[in-house]
């Protein structure tokens, strides 16, 4: 299945992408608004963070508690579902990566180097707009005589925009699926474009004006997957005339509380995917516990009991094995059981008990596939082998969603 962390990073990158076009994007904070719009990826990521390890005595498990396993109600049927959702996702990234990389090659090789006063390497284009990508300008021959645009994408160059345009191309690559994605791409260009004009703006009166009237001069095509900057693009002519003669009179305190908002976002999503379990039944205090043959029974040892093969062979046998429960489904039940049970010396699994469950079919099933499991490594002592306390969480859960 589809990871609920995956899905909740492209919901909080869409809601923090959707909170800065509605609130931010209309400033002229221009520099303060570029490192929003590069950090909101970033932020997204908060949804992976993990919350504090649970330890042998935390939550009340008085054993080695050993992480959880899940066991889904359609694991099984949705199998082909998901494999097929992640082939169509890497073709997708296979794909988009394969184009950017075409044309970002073709774009750097085109143009003949042409002399000019720029301290950037410029060379003439034949055909479609000036533009700047990474450290060369490429001008048309229209633009080869017309300072203003040079020193528009001399801007682009000094502010390292082609860095940032890499980036967002690598996370359209891997998130292409996510539409909002393009629309952060085109607010990150746009707001290029804003740092650039108000650069060539910061000139004398006379050529400001004249600046505005090449913006109103132009409409040129784009390339939609490119990595260059070019000097004008058609749905952004207009505001960018809006954005140079509007007044900057802007409240500070609209931005802080924006920007408080879009982290709080990210912040009460990645808890709200941390769901805390009710804690199993209180341990006894002391680290060596005595079972009925009165041998001593550790919870820490030098090393730890491992089911042979390692926690993978553990889970293989795990999801080969246990199944949900029919009644369970039916009635949307779910949860987690703790199983708890000691190693013994030779590595024999004894003494399964249900530490705490949650409904009669799902205890007993965790008890049919745990009792038959193989051996384990017994856990090790001053070099002897001991037994072990350890606890096994096996969480079943309903999708919240069929795929």
């Amino acid at each position: 299945m589809i990871s609920t962390e995956f899905l909740l990073y492209n919901v909080c990158l869409f809601l923090l992408v959707i909170i800065f076009d509605i609130g931010m994007s209309d400033n002229h904070r221009f520099k303060m608004n570029r490192f929003f719009l590069l950090s909101i990826p970033v932020l997204s990521l908060s949804v992976y963070a993990p919350l504090s390890p649970l330890n042998e005595q935390q939550g009340g498990v008085a054993s080695v508690l050993l992480p959880a396993f899940d066991v889904s109600a359609y694991a099984v049927s949705n199998f082909n579902n998901t494999s097929l959702l992640w082939i169509v996702y890497l073709l997708g990234v296979i794909v988009r990566g394969s184009i950017v990389t075409f044309n970002s090659v073709k774009l750097y090789s085109k143009g003949k180097p042409i002399e000019s006063n720029s301290n950037y390497p410029c060379f003439l284009i034949s055909e479609g707009g000036s533009y700047s990508f990474f450290n060369r300008i490429f001008l048309t021959s229209e633009d080869l005589s017309n300072q203003l645009v040079l020193e528009h994408e001399e801007a682009h160059l000094n502010q390292k925009h082609s860095w940032d345009l890499l980036v967002v191309n690598i996370v359209t690559t891997l998130l292409w699926f996510n539409p909002i994605i393009w629309r952060w791409k085109v607010l990150i260009r746009q707001n290029h474009e804003y740092l650039a004009d108000e650069s060539v703006m910061n000139g004398s009166r006379k050529q400001s004006k004249e600046y505005i009237h090449l913006l109103l001069d132009r409409a040129l095509d784009t390339n939609q997957f490119s990595l260059e900057n070019y000097f004008s693009l058609n749905s952004l002519i207009s505001k960018r005339i809006t954005m140079l003669n509007k007044k900057k009179k802007q409240k500070l305190w609209k931005t802080a509380v924006l920007a408080s908002f879009m982290l709080g976002s990210t912040i009460y999503i990645s808890a709200c995917n941390k769901t805390v379990e009710n804690p199993p039944p209180p341990p006894p205090p002391a680290e060596e516990v005595q079972n009925n043959n009165y041998e001593k029974v550790y919870e820490k040892v030098d090393e730890m009991p491992e089911y042979k093969g390692g926690q993978q062979a553990l889970y293989t046998y795990l999801g080969s094995n246990i199944t949900y429960p029919e009644d369970c489904k039916e009635n949307k039940i779910e949860g987690t059981v703790y199983a708890s049970f000691i190693i013994d010396k030779n590595g024999k699994l004894t003494e399964l008990v249900i530490k705490k469950g949650i409904h009669k079919s799902m205890d007993a099933e965790v008890i049919r596939v745990l009792s038959v499991m193989g051996d384990w490594k017994p856990g090790i002592k001053d070099g002897k082998p001991v037994k072990v306390q350890m606890t096994l969480p096996i969480k079943f859960a309903m999708p919240q969603e069929k795929m």
